[in-house]
């Protein structure tokens, strides 16, 4: 997905990935949280989301396959998006 949207909005080689480790997350989170700070809130949704629990994990059946959702072109559609917010700045 990276790749798709740098290349269509022209980003390429300007991302930086970093790699987070989901257990470390969590901890800071529930730490966070423990003293009224919800600055880490997101961070604990992430980490239930892709972490060991794998939530998210539709690597067995598509979120698309799931709703009854028709293929579609995953570049096509990154690209509608891209245009549609250059368009929107303009």
């Amino acid at each position: 997905m990276k790749k798709s949207v740098a290349e269509i909005s022209g980003t390429e080689g300007t991302w930086t990935i970093e790699n987070v480790d989901s257990e470390e997350a969590a901890r800071k989170a529930h730490s966070a949280l423990a003293v009224g700070d919800f600055s880490r809130l997101f961070d604990l949704f992430r980490t239930i989301n892709y972490g060991k629990l794998g939530l998210n994990n539709l690597s067995k059946l598509g979120s698309n396959e799931l709703l009854g959702l028709e293929k579609e072109n995953f570049e096509e559609g990154v690209k509608t998006v891209v245009q549609e917010i250059l368009s929107a700045k303009a």
